[in-house]
């Protein structure tokens, strides 16, 4: 019980008639909710729901049908993104790999270079 909703995205199934309730699942986190609920053979209704801070993000939007095929890769990057803007809007300490890598190397050849060349 204490590790449900400790996530920033949650992906909710929903096979009945009922509409979700984004705070069905209480925490600290969920910043962004991303609901399927198949519809006719082969295709699902998505509904996402988000804190007021978090940006826009896709590829799934709010209201999308999506087919069977297009399903698993739409919600996995959907879910990446959205994971993205929740923690650049929720942790101001966040920095990309790529600056920290880059931090790294600088450090590196700092320590090492040889003030002689």
């Amino acid at each position: 019980k204490r590790h449900i909703g400790n996530d920033h995205v949650h992906i909710i199934w929903n096979e009945s008639h009922h509409n979700y309730r984004p705070e069905t699942i209480s925490g600290d986190f969920g910043n962004v909710q991303i609901q399927i609920r198949p519809l006719e053979i082969g295709k699902y209704g998505i509904s996402i729901y988000c804190d007021d801070q978090v940006n826009a993000f896709g590829p799934l939007i709010n209201g999308m049908v999506v087919s069977v095929d297009a399903l698993p890769a739409a919600v996995r990057s959907t879910a990446i993104n959205g994971f993205r803007r929740a923690v650049q809007v929720f942790h101001k300490s966040f920095a990309h790999p790529y600056s920290i890598r880059q931090q790294s190397i600088n450090r590196i050849s700092e320590r090492h270079v040889d003030k002689t060349w």
